[in-house]
């Protein structure tokens, strides 16, 4: 698996963590607000209109009570006020249960409310009854139907709304305990995600910033070596299958034919050397060799006696020269073929280099790419703690809300408390009242009935208010606890914030990485251009040799040439005696010419030595 394999599967990864920890986030924060939209707009809406249902129903019974007292007393004034006021009980009774009743959809909840509307009518018809009777001037008939049938009727649809407000906050807390336990689930689901993604982008990070890291510092360790001249490296060893490992083929194999190269380079110098000793030996006997031409021709000059024998010496210090002349052209062809084929061999690496330049810079380019993966990897948790801070933002709304809610249950308890203190001095006056009858005599005894009856009605009403201040506080402790509990929620999304911000760290840290594998990739590619530029030297240098090596060739072809001259000169010599003078003169002619020549050949194999010694001293540089 190559690099970008390698980087994009561990980024795409890290990346699907990082959404299925968005996606719980977002489906925790949807399911949270589902509760607390349950809650504001279903929930308290209910409980709020059923106490206030409770508290108009038990008004209706208050203002009847005293429209019943006020006629007893004759007080037709205060009789009307109380019946006015229980006539806008009636309609406030009347339109909370038309706005309250129909957000209840269960079949219980439906049950109890057709028997409160039931209830309702009966009690109406009763309360007909009564103010009938009253206006006939019945009171006492009035009073007994209130206390019976009225009082029966009343307490039945008290005991309704009762189970009904019981109903709706047993709802109320079944739908808590099911959203704690979704909450619970789902933040153990993102915070054992979160770990697994933390570990995971650990492990990869670690994983892939090791293995590029030793795998590059081998093959830069080794380059560092090579570019100083050692080419001793041992054979690289990388058990990636990447790039990495691919361009440690291609070094092992750039080294390898560096050592074989240098090798044969030191050969073929040490060739080239010999062959100029041997060209400059065979150059010395071909100067002697026309040295004792021009004497002979001296000898012919002198005496025509010896002519003849001084001709045959001649041919053959002619065919001696010939000879040396053709091992000559022997050599310098052996080492212009050795020539070429170091040529080859030096142009085959440098083309090996530019190869593992292109396949350097390839790699380069893969870690660029990977870095850019990292930085979006790094955008999208980014997004993911921004939609969490929404979540806290939402919870913080909810718990305030809630706080409101309590606030305002405060505030129902302190009327409570003002209406349970109005039923003690309504109790107190009563008694008072009761007293006062009882001295009376037989002139007070309806006045002791209605202020028996006004006792009762206050400490009724005075258990009421006790009942609803255990609501409320009810409400109050469930409110506390539902902001406990807010306050939770937002601890762990701020800790699910945190483990994100962790994980985008983390992503921001294997970017590092990347970017110090690629400057390991630049300096590589540095000794790489190095060595090219050493490689150009030595095709330089072997260039250099050949043509010195053309040049050889080229004299001892002119050599060649001059000896054939020289050899037919003295066959002319040899058959045409009389024109041995015009011979000897074209003899001298030659021999001049092969002097020269022999002088060219002996300077040529100088600056041949010259150049092998110095081949030798590049070579030399290299630690084979």
């Amino acid at each position: 698996m190559n690099i970008k394999a390698k980087l994009m599967i561990s980024f795409l990864v890290v990346v699907a963590l990082t959404g299925i920890i968005g996606w719980l986030g977002i489906n925790l924060g949807a399911s949270t607000y589902e509760i607390v939209e349950d809650v504001s707009e279903n929930r308290l809406p209910k409980a709020e209109g059923l106490q206030k249902l409770a508290f108009e129903w038990s008004g209706m019974r208050r203002d009847e009570v005293q429209a019943l007292f006020s006629a007893s007393l004759n007080d037709q004034a205060e009789f009307q006020e109380y019946m006015d006021r229980y006539e806008g009980r009636v309609k406030a009774v009347e339109q909370l249960s038309s706005e309250l009743f129909p957000r209840f959809k269960s079949d219980f909840a439906k049950e109890k409310i057709e028997g409160i509307n039931a209830g309702r009518q009966q009690y109406q018809e009763i309360h007909s009854r009564m103010m009938n009777l009253v206006n006939q001037g019945n009171i006492t008939a009035a009073i007994s139907i209130q206390k019976g049938e009225s009082r029966d009727s009343y307490d039945h649809n008290s005991a309704l709304l009762d189970e009904l407000l019981n109903y709706n906050d047993e709802q109320a807390n079944k739908a808590k305990a099911e959203a704690e336990a979704a909450y619970k689930a789902d933040k153990n689901k993102i915070l054992f995600i979160i770990a697994g993604a933390l570990i995971l982008s650990v492990i990869i990070s670690l994983y892939i910033a090791t293995t590029m890291s030793n795998s590059v510092k081998l093959v830069t360790g080794a380059a560092e070596r090579v570019g100083n001249g050692d080419l001793t490296v041992e054979t690289l060893q990388v058990k990636t299958n990447d790039e990495i490992k691919t361009l440690a083929d291609s070094f092992n194999k750039m080294v390898d034919n560096l050592r074989n190269m240098v090798h044969q380079i030191n050969a073929t110098s040490q060739t080239v050397a010999a062959t100029s000793e041997e060209l400059s030996s065979n150059s010395e006997e071909a100067t002697k060799a026309t040295q004792q031409v021009a004497k002979a021709i001296e000898q012919i000059a002198i005496g025509s006696g010896e002519q003849s024998k001084s001709v045959t010496d001649t041919v053959k210090v002619v065919e001696q020269v010939s000879q040396a002349i053709e091992q000559i052209a022997a050599g310098a062809q052996d080492q212009n073929k050795n020539v070429i084929s170091t040529t080859d061999m030096v142009n085959e690496m440098v083309q090996k280099i530019d190869m593992m330049a292109e396949g350097m810079d390839t790699v380069k380019q893969v870690s660029e790419k990977n870095g850019v993966v990292a930085v979006q990897g790094g955008q999208a948790v980014e997004k993911t703690v921004a939609g969490m801070e929404q979540v806290k933002e939402a919870v913080f709304e909810t718990a305030r809300r809630i706080n409101e809610l309590g606030e305002q249950s405060q505030k129902i308890g302190e009327i409570i408390q003002v209406i349970d203190d109005i039923a003690e001095q309504t109790n107190l006056l009563a008694l008072n009242a009761a007293i006062e009858a009882a001295r009376a005599g037989e002139h007070g005894k309806g006045f002791a009935v209605v202020a028996d009856e006004v006792r009762k009605l206050a400490e009724r009403s005075g258990k009421a208010t006790k009942e609803i201040a255990e609501l409320i506080t009810d409400i109050q402790r469930g409110t506390k606890v539902a902001v406990e509990s807010m306050q939770i929620g937002t601890k762990e999304v701020e800790e699910g914030v945190s483990l994100a911000r962790e994980a985008g760290e983390s992503l921001n840290e294997i970017v590092t990485g990347v970017e110090t594998a690629g400057d390991q990739v630049g300096r590589i590619m540095g000794l790489i251009g190095e060595i090219l530029d050493r490689s150009g030297e030595v095709s330089k240098a072997v260039n250099n040799v050949a043509a010195i090596t053309e040049e050889n060739t080229a004299a001892t072809e002119e050599m060649s040439a001059s000896a054939e001259q020289v050899n037919a000169s003295m066959q002319n010599i040899a058959s045409i005696s009389e024109e041995s003078a015009a011979s000897a003169e074209e003899v001298s002619a030659s021999t001049e010419e092969l002097t020269a020549s022999t002088e060219e050949i002996s300077a040529s194999a100088e600056q041949l030595s010259r150049m092998a010694q110095e081949l030798q001293d590049l070579i030399a540089r290299f630690k084979v």
